[in-house]
């Protein structure tokens, strides 16, 4: 996907414009539903959990947020504003004062980005069905109104899974791997104060490896259906 700046306003206009006119799978099934929880997923880099949300996406109807798009919607002021004006002042309110507690170090300089990615996020679950992938989501979300979901695989498998879709030797893999990882977990301890491996912090740790993304994603519907009934 093109996420250059005009591709990706053009995104965001897309979403906005669905929110409003009822064609997104938030509001499009009539008030039968009248909000279904969000569901966040967090994954070992080369364990294919976007790819997995995309398909329990495309099974429960809901809308897919990867962590690219809301990282770039976050760091555009905005782009981040538009999205989070599709609630109204009050919820907007409750959201900012949400966040308060769950940013960690707000004097810092990313405190800015951090706070337009929360309350992006917040936004989204507020529209409701949707599955969010990456930055933190499932720290920043009332985990009594959202699933959350670990992606795991073991280490080996994801060195096997890099070095056939990239072309690279093993050294190679295994480095890509130890720096995204470790990336991904410093940014969180960084911003939330979370230890992203912590088993406590998810309702739903799959293992792809064993299930493949067919079971993983039946796993996490069924988990989803049982928490907050049918989606």
């Amino acid at each position: 996907m093109d996420r250059s700046p005009r591709n990706l306003e053009a995104l965001v206009e897309h979403q906005v414009r669905r929110w409003s006119t009822g064609s997104s799978p938030a509001v499009s099934r009539g008030a039968k539903v009248a909000h279904r929880p969000v569901i966040t997923i967090s994954r070992e880099y080369g364990a294919r959990g976007a790819a997995l949300g995309r398909l329990i996406a495309d099974q429960l109807g809901f809308d897919f947020w990867d962590q690219k798009i809301v990282h770039a919607i976050a760091e555009d002021a905005g782009l981040a504003d538009r999205v989070i004006e599709t609630v109204d002042e009050h919820r907007q309110n409750a959201i900012a004062s949400a966040l308060a507690s769950v940013i960690e170090n707000p004097g810092l300089t990313r405190s800015e980005y951090a706070a337009r990615l929360g309350k992006v996020v917040k936004t989204v679950s507020e529209h409701g069905a949707a599955v969010l992938v990456g930055r933190g989501a499932q720290y920043i979300l009332d985990p009594k109104h959202c699933l959350r979901v670990r992606v795991v695989m073991p280490l080996e498998e994801r060195v096997a899974g890099l070095r056939a879709r990239k072309g690279l030797d093993d050294r190679t893999a295994r480095a890509e791997l130890r720096e995204v990882d470790e990336d991904r977990a410093a940014f969180m301890q960084q911003t939330y104060g979370r230890a992203i491996a912590n088993a406590a912090d998810y309702d739903v740790v799959v293992n792809t490896s064993q299930l493949g993304l067919e079971g993983a994603a039946a796993v996490v519907t069924a988990a989803y259906r049982a928490r907050f009934g049918a989606a």
